[in-house]
């Protein structure tokens, strides 16, 4: 499987949350950084205007999605408090309005979202 190319906007409100969830869970800012995926909603969703953060908890040497993966008990742990703050932070922040903010989940497929399953809410 593979996804088309998107480039998001990071400077949208919630890569600012999940950087200060970062500063205060492990007093570093997160890395912006571009990487290749395989998410064939990421597109669809970075296409319709919404701020998509894939952020992860994993260090270069992890090997993540490779024999002998790793990551170390801390590093997985720091990562349960990392997204646990930022879920607080965004819960906490204005509603993002935006042009994906038209669409709903499609009661045709209900759990899954693609292109048959966004829809307009006024349609």
């Amino acid at each position: 499987h593979g996804a088309d190319p998107v480039l998001v906007d990071a400077s949208a409100a919630p890569f600012d949350l999940i950087n200060q969830a970062f500063v205060e869970v492990e007093g570093r800012n997160a890395v912006l950084t571009r990487s290749g995926g395989s998410i064939p909603v990421v597109p669809l969703l970075g296409k319709a205007g919404a701020p998509v953060v894939l952020a992860g908890i994993g260090l270069p040497d992890d090997r993540l999605h490779a024999p002998n993966e790793k990551i170390s008990i801390d590093q997985f742990y720091n990562g349960i408090r990392v997204f646990g703050r930022f879920m607080q932070l965004m819960g906490a922040s204005q509603p993002i309005i935006g042009k994906f903010a038209r669409f709903r989940h499609c009661t045709r497929h209900p759990g899954r979202i693609g292109r048959r399953c966004l829809v307009d809410a006024a349609g």
